[in-house]
């Protein structure tokens, strides 16, 4: 299998609640091919459902990383942030990704 099917495999065990082979599968798919930001952020928001937030967090600085104009990814990590109640490092986030898309900015 390719990187991207995993990656969609990954994405069909998120959709049916399978979070631990969501996130085997996405690793899979990064392990044959590491530059893939949606799959970073796509492994994110499964650690984030399953509280996971440091590892969550990590997924979403790879995706940024890699694709520094992700909002998606720039959002989801700001909120992890704010459920952590770490609200200096989440402004400083936000801001980040106000620089790096303006318009997309919540």
């Amino acid at each position: 299998m390719t990187a991207a099917d995993y990656a969609k495999q990954g994405d069909a065990c998120f959709f049916e609640n399978r979070y631990e082979d969501a996130i085997t599968a996405y690793n899979q798919a990064l392990q044959i091919q590491p530059d893939l930001a949606d799959t970073w952020n796509n492994r994110g928001v499964v650690l984030t459902r399953m509280q996971r937030s440091p590892e969550a967090i990590a997924s979403y600085e790879q995706a940024t990383t890699i694709r520094p104009t992700y909002p998606d990814a720039w959002n989801h990590r700001g909120l992890v942030l704010l459920e952590l109640r770490k609200y200096p490092e989440a402004i400083s986030w936000y801001e980040q990704q106000m620089q790096a898309k303006p318009h997309h900015a919540h």
